[in-house]
């Protein structure tokens, strides 16, 4: 076997690994085996192929010629306030709570109240390289009709390359919080990750969806807590 494939037999291995700890319901990896198999078939066009009707959420991806990997849309509703969804969003301090494997979360720079330089640094695998971003997170709110627009990219010149750590080819996120007449908000999250390193993109496929998908349950759920239930911020949230 060539190294290049021995490796990512090796990655692929210790990921499922990894996944087969996380708190999963008996059909996910009916699941797992079934994303692998869609990933054949995607084109430019959204293509449905996760529909977790226990947590509400809808999973969609498609190609795009500019990415190594494939691109990401979850759709999913709410059952919090909006200002306590966009205030857990920004609470760097606690971003461990929801976001899949995060070893660490830095404010590097605060350039405005909407506008957010962080470091973030991701635990991998054993035998894996850790990862870590610098991502430039922004939010915004339509005055008319109250969507919450929260984008976050990966961002050059405020970090340089830190020893030990693999920085990551992309990260890019596009969030729409939609409020609702009952109190409930519906969201919708555009995004790739790539992981870049040694990993193939057909692992890097299921890496960035499996992450996305637990981050996503874990923001729902925390979103709902004390924590958030009467918050603090630096702007206006409308509901």
């Amino acid at each position: 076997m060539r190294p290049l494939i021995r490796y990512g037999v090796c990655v692929y291995m210790v990921f499922l690994g990894l996944l087969s700890s996380a708190p999963v319901r008996a059909d996910d990896n009916a699941d797992q085996k079934n994303f692998q198999e869609e990933q054949k078939s995607l084109n430019s066009e959204w293509k449905l192929i996760h529909d977790d009707h226990w947590h509400h959420i809808k999973f969609y991806l498609r190609k795009d010629s500019n990415y190594r990997i494939s691109v990401n849309k979850m759709v999913t509703i709410f059952d919090a306030p909006l200002a306590s969804i966009v205030a857990a969003c920004m609470d760097v301090d606690n971003m461990r709570r929801w976001i899949w494997h995060l070893s660490s979360a830095t404010l590097i720079k605060q350039e405005s109240p909407n506008d957010l330089i962080i470091h973030l640094v991701i635990s991998s695998p054993y035998g894996i390289e850790d990862r870590d971003a610098v991502i430039h997170t922004h939010i915004s709110q339509d005055p008319k009709s109250h969507v919450v627009t929260l984008t976050t990219e990966s961002a050059d010149g405020y970090l340089p390359p830190q020893a030990g750590l693999v920085r990551m080819a992309k990260l890019q996120m596009n969030w729409k919080f939609t409020p609702r007449s009952d109190g409930r908000v519906d969201a919708e999250m555009v995004g790739i990750i790539d992981p870049g390193g040694r990993i193939p993109a057909w692992t890097a496929n299921i890496i960035q969806h499996s992450s996305l998908y637990y981050s996503l349950k874990k923001l729902m759920r925390i979103s709902q807590s004390s924590r958030y239930s009467d918050p603090t911020l630096p702007f206006t949230i409308v509901q």
